[in-house]
């Protein structure tokens, strides 16, 4: 590589670098924006939020008591376990399809139960991919799109799997669990936790906002 093309290759991704951060600063400032009519209006706030970076042990935790009985009702069901070329060979191109599926379902849900009115945005923190909706949402409709992933993409291919015994599809199951242990992890602490949500931009999780008249 000559110098000259290392160093348009460098402008490159430093220009990408500056137009995440920029697209980060708005989304941030959105999130802000939405928080603070809350915050005006008397609601009480509660940050249920985790970096992304530190996130992941914290996801896996929670995910494996669900992977350990998966792996269970896999190997107990009495269903004939067998593997096939097809289901080999189509096993890491699904997979790797399988990753911006994941957050279009984020998006398709958020968008549908706020009715089409924008807010959705993706973005990549390291080697992270996530999507969040700027808009607040009512307990379950922002979970419906927290676990719409895990429900189409994890549960469902891996009780086909139980009754079928296609180890490939209880693979890709077992793959889409982990891809959604932060989405599950999510989920965990909103069990305890009632009000509005409001998805945090660049952090997993979210803030919740709840009247002080219904205290």
């Amino acid at each position: 590589m000559s110098p000259e093309n290392g160093k348009k290759r460098a402008a490159r991704g430093s220009t990408r670098a500056e137009k995440r951060e920029r697209r980060a600063a708005q989304s941030l400032a959105r999130f802000e924006r939405a928080a603070e009519i809350f915050r005006l209006r008397g609601f009480s706030e509660k940050d249920c939020t985790v970096g992304l970076k530190n996130v992941t042990l914290r996801s896996l935790a929670a995910v494996l008591p669900l992977l350990a009985l998966f792996v269970c009702l896999f190997v107990f069901l009495p269903a004939r376990h067998f593997l096939t070329l097809p289901g080999a060979a189509a096993f890491f191109p699904s997979c790797i399809l399988s990753v911006p599926v994941h957050e279009a379902l984020h998006a398709l849900v958020w968008a549908c139960v706020s009715r089409f009115r924008g807010g959705i945005s993706f973005g990549r923190e390291g080697g992270f991919f996530y999507c969040a909706c700027s808009r607040p949402l009512p307990r379950r409709k922002y979970l419906a799109g927290t676990l719409a992933p895990f429900l189409l993409l994890a549960l469902a291919p891996a009780v086909v799997s139980f009754f079928t015994g296609r180890i490939m599809l209880f693979a890709f199951s077992v793959f889409n669990l982990i891809s959604a242990s932060a989405d599950w992890y999510v989920f965990l602490r909103a069990l305890s936790v009632r009000g509005v949500y409001l998805d945090h931009p660049t952090r997993c999780g979210f803030h919740a906002f709840t009247s002080n008249c219904n205290n």
